[in-house]
């Protein structure tokens, strides 16, 4: 890693692991040194039930 802002968010992000399913992550920049985690967890996740919970 360099320590360019685009090295760390990229490394972060290759290291997000969902205790509970088998997540996909994708990292992906929105504008400039904006970062966004997009993150696919599986239908059955009790994570992804619990932050739909709090969402509502």
């Amino acid at each position: 890693m360099t320590g360019e802002p685009a090295d760390l968010a990229a490394a972060v992000a290759s290291g997000y692991r969902c205790p509970d399913c088998d997540a996909d992550a994708a990292l992906r920049e929105v504008r400039p040194l904006v970062y966004v985690l997009d993150v696919a967890h599986d239908d059955t996740c009790p994570t992804l039930a619990r932050l739909e919970g709090d969402a509502r």
